[in-house]
């Protein structure tokens, strides 16, 4: 009997589908699950402008400005699907600004660290502010009332979301907290360390977050107990914002010049690239 030439082998592996090269999600545009929907809203520079607002369509990976306000910084963008809130220098030092059409300026602090965040019914603004010698202050305006109110020394981390109109999600001391609108009262829920960008899914019932250590991990579990945790990936290097799919199914991520999806499975897929300093806010309908 003759041996198998090294040729025939060859032949033989490259029939067989599991041996052929298929480039990974998280290499390929667009590779995208069929069932995506919605505009993941993000800042970044195009083309070496100023930092912009836009739209990337997760059907198409297309990308759209929303506003034509450039800043020389990020602009932390955050959506409710009807208007959009932003910080930015345009005037010279930073503000926080609202667009639903017209743009207007909501809060001009004496600091350049905002963070702001919508509600989903778009009458509140939460924010983070520094101000003086003190931490971080926890602003909210009030869009009926035009007013805005400021809890100082509260907040030694930036990053908050609203969970939904009466409640404001933040990190205090390596502590997962919530605020109460109504009450003026935080409560504790689970200890989380050191993570980033904090958010609760639409349903309520889970929880996305960015842990720092060696790597940046994003991270599901149950919410509000913490339960069921799952790294869904890690990262060398920064991620940029964390944004939940409006079914819940998928969570939007900046990283390096890239948007990813990730599912909740943890598979990774590239929604779009070439978005310099790329930073996620939310995902809208």
């Amino acid at each position: 009997m003759r041996p198998l030439r090294w040729g025939w082998i060859l032949v033989l592996l490259l029939s067989c589908e599991r041996f052929y090269f298929k480039p990974p999600p998280s290499e390929t545009y667009p590779f995208l699950p069929d069932n995506l929907s919605g505009k993941v809203l993000v800042s970044a520079q195009l083309k070496g402008e100023d930092y912009g607002i836009y739209v990337v369509g997760t059907a198409s990976g297309e990308v759209e400005t929303v506003v034509d306000l450039p800043a020389s910084d990020e602009v932390f963008p955050s959506a409710n699907g009807n208007a959009v809130v932003f910080s930015s220098d345009v005037n010279g030092d930073f503000g926080i600004f609202l667009y639903d059409g017209d743009t207007s300026l909501v809060y001009d602090p004496p600091s350049d660290q905002l963070w702001p965040s919508l509600s989903p019914s778009g009458d509140y603004v939460a924010f983070v502010t520094f101000e003086g010698d003190s931490g971080g202050n926890l602003g909210v305006y009030d869009r009926r009332s035009r007013y805005v109110q400021v809890w100082y020394d509260t907040l030694p981390l930036p990053w908050l979301a609203f969970v939904d109109d009466s409640l404001i999600l933040a990190v205090r001391g390596g502590s997962l907290q919530v605020f109460s609108i109504a009450s003026l009262m935080w409560e504790s829920l689970i200890d989380v360390g050191d993570v980033l960008y904090p958010k609760v899914s639409p349903s309520g019932d889970k929880l996305a977050l960015v842990e720092v250590g060696d790597s940046f991990r994003v991270v599901i579990t149950s919410y509000p107990d913490g339960g069921n945790r799952r790294v869904l990936r890690s990262f060398s290097d920064s991620v940029r914002g964390l944004a939940w799919s409006p079914d819940g199914d998928y969570v939007a991520l900046g990283y390096g010049d890239r948007v990813y999806v990730l599912d909740t499975t943890g598979s990774l897929y590239l929604l779009r690239d070439s978005l310099r300093g790329v930073y996620v806010g939310d995902w809208v309908r």
